[in-house]
């Protein structure tokens, strides 16, 4: 578990994937996270690969009790599970918390073995009245690659790797889907996209500005849930356009610092946006 514990806990090299989009409902809602979760998982995965599937299990220390994952449930040939390893260690979220434990539950297989669709569809129900589901938090250690996979729930997933190198290709393949909150911050791990493009304090404060008057202007709060349409203006010189379409609007939808910045690295200008609501 040394190398789960590196990569969950200290690894430098990470990704955020949005899989849930909050402009979907029902049946597209579940089949666009479908869609990106079995591609990001075939990408990280070679049927050559050696995985360990892993089932973390957080109970109070008080508990007396014993939750199974019923991990079986995930591989096509049941008789894996008698490799099945447990393991009690410290409260995965805040080792400090001595009221809370962690039972970790460890299974080498290879990709073939798991049945990649079920097991994506119960990770995605934990928070919904539907079936299949699953308890505690699923991990797929990459134990050839040295890449860990952690599918949270319905709205993403984190991948974490040893080394950049190890993340670039997926990086590069997905970048689309990466959360817009954390893309900034992704972006400098890699050192391309917004990486050494930033705002100047006084740039930060006009365009706060900008959106609290944006904001009593439509009376819409941008940190609450809107159904809204958002238009957006950058003004980019021609020669810079087309990579900017391709880079930017392809790949993000309100952020307004995104959008500032992406104008700067196209020697553009945001000229901000404007918001109506859906009858």
């Amino acid at each position: 578990m040394e190398l789960f514990n590196q990569l969950k806990n200290n690894s430098k090299y990470w990704l955020r994937f949005e899989l849930g989009l909050v402009e979907l409902e029902g049946k597209e809602y579940f089949k666009e996270i479908y869609h990106r979760i079995f591609s990001i998982f075939d990408f990280l995965f070679d049927t050559k690969d050696t995985i360990m599937f892993i089932t973390a299990i957080n109970e109070s220390v008080e508990y007396s009790g014993k939750d199974l994952p019923n991990i079986q449930r995930f591989l096509k040939d049941k008789k894996l599970i008698y490799g099945l390893s447990c393991k009690t260690v410290p409260y995965e979220f805040d080792e400090e918390d001595i009221e809370m434990r962690t039972t970790l539950y460890s299974l080498k297989v290879k990709k073939e073995s798991i049945r990649r669709d079920y097991l994506f569809q119960a990770i995605s129900n934990q928070d919904f009245a539907r079936k299949p589901s699953i308890m505690g938090n699923v991990y797929l250690l990459n134990l050839s690659q040295n890449t860990l996979l952690h599918m949270y729930d319905d709205r993403g997933c984190d991948v974490y790797g040893l080394n950049k190198e190890h993340l670039l290709p997926l990086y590069h393949k997905f970048r689309k889907w990466i959360l817009d909150y954390n893309r900034i911050q992704i972006d400098h791990i890699f050192e391309e996209g917004l990486f050494n493009y930033s705002e100047s304090s006084t740039e930060m404060e006009d365009r706060l500005i900008t959106n609290r008057f944006r904001e009593n202007e439509t009376e819409i709060n941008l940190y609450g849930g809107n159904t809204c349409i958002i238009t957006h203006q950058l003004e980019i010189p021609l020669e810079d356009a087309e990579k900017c379409v391709y880079e930017a609007l392809a790949m993000i939808d309100y952020q307004t610092e995104l959008m500032s910045l992406y104008s700067k690295k196209y020697n553009g200008k945001y000229e901000g946006w404007s918001a109506k609501r859906e009858r």
